[in-house]
């Protein structure tokens, strides 16, 4: 049984109603300044996993390294 907080499920439901609705509905009021806000958003989104990957870097490499930790029995 899958549990949902009520954000999880406001989110799964504008998302459901957005895609069930005509696109003529909401494209036709898009202007240039709902298109830059657009793109601000998804270069905000790039730029934040960029510093994510640039923070967790080590941990990340550190998963795909060949070298082994010494084992701290030995």
């Amino acid at each position: 049984m899958i549990h949902r907080t009520t954000s999880e499920g406001f989110v799964l439901g504008a998302l459901t109603a957005l895609l069930l609705t005509p696109a003529t509905a909401w494209a036709q009021y898009l202007d240039p300044g709902a298109a830059s806000i657009i793109i601000q958003a998804v270069v905000a989104g790039v730029v934040a996993v960029g510093a994510a990957v640039k923070l967790y870097w080590s941990k990340i490499a550190g998963l795909f390294s060949r070298r082994r930790r010494p084992d701290p029995e030995a």
